[in-house]
């Protein structure tokens, strides 16, 4: 089916799209991340990124691994032309023993190292637990000591004897080349990160990140269409389209979250809204109308447009149906025809539920901070009820590697840190340079069997997870603080908005069905204040976004009764 087309959308050129594109060429970690969900996870719906652009991140994550080949390439032939030089002169000379015997204490000191870290071990416990032993091992453990050092002294000579004037020349003729290499790569890595997250003034500053990198070559652009994780278009005709998210709720639980909408974070409160329709509205002259007929379509639609206003820019109202990918045998749809997707609100099962939506960024942050009121009404007999869930996407996490927030603001500090960062990583990257053929093969193999086998599960009538545990957005959030203390404010601003909006344009509906709205007023003001108290408590309490935190109830400590309250 047609899916509709972009246009130029906010998001592009938002912040958490433009940190996430500097972040796939600062964090190889992340890009990689990003990559193996993009590549590896076809079986299975794509989790919507909303307020980030994800075609711009995946070509710039595309983009920035293609650089990163080219330079591993270039480290990897220089060292092997290094190596080779000089095992050939060795092997000549017969020093070979001595190069090899050093080759092996370093690979000692590696996996030492290796153990003190991941043991938490210092060279104070290790003189710590010496003391603690007996004399005779303390004298074994010395001899040792003795022995260990011998044989470092003997190596050492050893490879004095093998390392010429002509080795030490190559050895820094090689050494020279691969410092250069990491300087310009450093360069390039950092003015790319850098034109992502601010552009560059005069020539594609105004540009969006997605126009900054190359296209994807033509296999990974078809893959790239078919996410369709595209901003959802005004729902303003019967021909519109409307989204399909599918989840696997299982996957989703097991990772971070309990709650089936994929993409927009954790859940704030649930509360729900019970209305006598059967009672009628009051006159002026204390008569009581009849009430008309509620229809479930037409109180939605109704409640539309409550939200969009320019005191909230960015906010979208629509329709998204939220479907279990759980035994399906292909992943659906991503877009379904609106009027199709409306008369899912009458006929709800226990796997496809359609939700009204209301998605506002919180004013002043830029699509950083999303907060997502999702509504459902439901009639039985003369009770109308509606049901809503409020969610916030709050900040994204950045850590490891990555340096998107100290990038470089002027040409010198651009050229230093090129420098500083050259000449520190590239050494890691020169030993990675000689593997990363091997452990792209390796990746890629693992790629494969992961496929070979959903797709013996699906030939074999296996269920298999066809829906989306979580978006990109939403796994970065995670162990961040569910709510900032700069946005306190904000949120509630946002939300007492919001549900104000909410109170008018339902009680104007009801006023056109003649049904009594007489307790309306108390119960939306009741709900702020338990919105805003909610808020308050995720913010005193520091919980944060991520598995068995978000959305924590358990009651404050209380403080200890002075002897006067007892």
């Amino acid at each position: 089916m047609d899916v509709p087309e972009e246009e130029p959308h906010r998001s592009w050129t938002s912040t958490p799209t433009r940190q996430l594109c500097a972040s796939m060429h600062m964090d190889a970690g992340l890009r990689n991340a990003v990559l193996e969900l993009f590549l590896g996870e076809r079986h299975r719906a794509w989790g919507p990124n909303y307020g980030a652009d994800s075609t711009a991140v995946i070509r710039h994550a595309w983009w920035a691994r293609r650089w990163q080949r080219i330079r591993d390439t270039a480290l990897g032939l220089v060292l092997l032309a290094m190596v080779v030089t000089l095992v050939s002169r060795w092997w000549v000379h017969g020093r070979l023993v001595a190069v090899g015997a050093t080759m092996a204490w370093i690979a000692v000191a590696v996996v030492v190292r290796r153990f003190m870290r991941r043991k938490a071990l210092t060279v104070g416990n290790a003189v710590t637990w010496y003391r603690r032993q007996k004399e005779s091992w303390r004298q074994l453990i010395l001899l040792c000591a003795a022995v260990t050092v011998a044989a470092l002294a003997l190596t050492g000579y050893g490879l004095w004897q093998a390392v010429g004037r002509r080795e030490a020349m190559v050895a820094g003729m090689a050494a020279g080349v691969v410092l250069i290499i990491g300087i310009l790569d450093a360069a390039v890595v950092v003015a790319r990160a850098r034109r992502a997250l601010t552009g560059r003034p005069g020539r594609d500053g105004k540009l969006p990140p997605r126009a900054q990198a190359p296209p994807l070559p033509a296999r990974l652009a078809r893959r790239l269409a078919d996410l369709y994780d595209t901003p959802e278009p005004p729902q303003t005709s019967e021909n519109a389209l409307a989204r399909v998210v599918t989840y696997d709720f299982g996957a989703r639980r097991d990772t971070f979250l309990e709650n089936t909408f994929v993409g927009s974070g954790s859940v704030i409160d649930q509360f729900q809204f019970d209305i006598d329709v059967a009672r009628g509205r009051t006159t002026a002259d204390g008569s009581k109308k009849k009430p008309k007929p509620v229809d479930l379509v037409s109180l939605h639609r109704a409640l539309e447009g409550v939200a969009l206003t320019d005191a909230l820019p960015g906010s979208w109202v629509g329709y998204r149906t939220y479907l279990d990918g759980h035994g399906l045998q292909t992943v659906p749809d991503c877009w379904l025809p609106l009027e199709r997707m409306l008369a899912g609100l009458t006929d709800p099962t226990a796997t496809r539920r359609t939700y009204q939506c209301y998605q506002v960024p919180v004013v002043n942050w830029d699509e950083r901070i999303i907060l997502t009121l999702f509504l459902r009404a439901d009639l039985t007999g003369d009770n109308l009820m509606l049901h809503i869930d409020t969610l916030i996407l709050p900040l994204m996490s950045f850590g490891g590697s990555s340096v998107i927030h100290r990038l470089p603001a002027d040409w010198w500090t651009h050229g230093t840190a090129a420098v500083r960062l050259g000449s520190t990583r590239v050494w890691r990257a020169a030993v990675r340079g000689l593997l990363w053929l091997p452990s792209d093969l390796y990746r890629l193999t693992q790629r494969l069997s992961a496929a070979w086998f959903t797709n013996y599960q699906i030939r074999h009538n296996k269920p298999v997870g066809r829906g989306a545990a979580y978006s990109i957005r939403e796994k970065l959030a995670e162990g961040v603080i569910m709510v900032h203390p700069n946005a306190v404010q904000d949120i509630n601003r946002t939300i007492a908005f919001l549900m104000q909006a909410l109170r008018n344009g339902l009680a104007d509906y009801l006023k056109s069905r003649n049904i009594d709205t007489s307790s309306l007023e108390d119960d939306i003001r009741t709900v702020i204040h338990r919105q805003q108290n909610k808020i308050g408590e995720l913010h005193s309490k520091n919980v944060v976004f991520g598995k068995g935190k978000a959305g924590d109830k358990s009651p404050d400590k209380e403080e200890p009764k002075t002897d006067q309250e007892k």
